[in-house]
């Protein structure tokens, strides 16, 4: 991936973040595991190239 790639990815994960993490905590109940899966889900696309 190059850094506009990666770039893109970091603004969409910004983006997208509260809404992951408000859907995790319906599912899970539980604000430890929303913040768990999330920051699983959106690893990938917040790391640095």
């Amino acid at each position: 991936m190059d850094s506009s790639q990666a770039e893109v990815m970091r603004v969409v994960c910004e983006q997208h973040t509260a809404a992951v993490w408000r859907c995790a905590l319906l599912l899970t109940g539980d604000r430890g595991r929303a913040t768990d899966v999330v920051t699983e889900t959106l690893r990938p696309g917040m790391a640095t190239p």
